[in-house]
């Protein structure tokens, strides 16, 4: 066996049991001036795979080759070559983030943290669409924000002995992180910041203080429909704001609006 055929038999076998190895031996032999014909037959069956433009000569070496490499599988090299693609500009950050946030979302999903999974469903939604690069998040406040939702449970409002309004985590987080400047996510349109609350606990207050204020609206609602609470716009203490409760009584929403609809 002469010194070339020795070298494409070994490269062969890196390919099927190493492929790493073989990118790696590739690279070294088009280094030392002395590139191997099955080397750049898998270079140019990725691309071809992938419809990159290939030159016509590119193209004959394929034709020609074809019979003798047909058996190879370079599917798995095509694999690992595309986790090791250069990140060159923001459209190549934006994709390899919108692949991460996803999967990171899927992988909270698994666990029962309700807060945890709307902060990651959040930041996910920042970077999957386009926001104008309006990545509001500042993230020295992370240690606060996990404290609310490591501590934070289910509020219970009772306004009477048939109806309670509750506050769940999903929701809390939600409003946290779309209406306070410290912990704001851009998410959509111009999203109305609270003018007199810094943090979780004073907003927190704030809800307990809106439910007892719309008290006897609420417990009419509930006590006469079988549908939503929707108030878009109602004055507390000099500010307008809007509260959204699903049927069952769970806060689904609350802001503060610029000024009455």
């Amino acid at each position: 066996m002469n010194n070339q055929v020795e070298k494409e038999e070994n490269l062969r076998y890196l390919l099927e049991t190493d492929p790493m190895k073989f990118l790696k031996e590739c690279t070294i032999y088009i280094e030392k001036n002395d590139p191997q014909y099955i080397c750049k037959y898998v270079q140019l069956s990725i691309l071809e795979k992938r419809k990159s433009p290939l030159e016509n000569v590119e193209k004959l070496f394929l034709k020609l080759n074809h019979n003798k490499y047909k058996d190879l599988n370079i599917d798995i090299l095509d694999s690992i070559n595309k986790q090791n693609q250069p990140i060159n500009n923001i459209s190549d950050i934006k994709n390899e983030l919108k692949s991460i946030s996803l999967n990171v979302v899927k992988t909270i999903q698994k666990i029962d943290n309700p807060g945890l999974l709307e902060l990651a469903k959040s930041l996910s939604k920042n970077i999957r669409e386009d926001r104008n690069l309006r990545y509001k998040y500042n993230f020295k406040n992370n240690q606060e924000l996990l404290n609310c939702i490591e501590t934070f449970q289910t509020e219970v409002y009772s306004l009477s002995e048939q109806i309670c309004i509750k506050l769940k985590p999903k929701y809390f987080i939600h409003i946290l992180l779309g209406h306070i400047e410290k912990y704001e996510i851009h998410r959509k349109g111009e999203m109305v910041k609270f003018s007199n609350i810094n943090d979780w606990n004073e907003l927190l207050l704030l809800i307990k203080k809106v439910i007892l204020f719309l008290k006897d609206e609420i417990i009419y609602h509930y006590n006469n429909y079988d549908k939503n609470y929707d108030n878009k716009s109602f004055n507390y203490n000099g500010i307008f704001y809007g509260i959204h409760l699903n049927q069952k009584g769970d806060i689904k929403t609350f802001y503060e609006r610029k000024n009455k609809c």
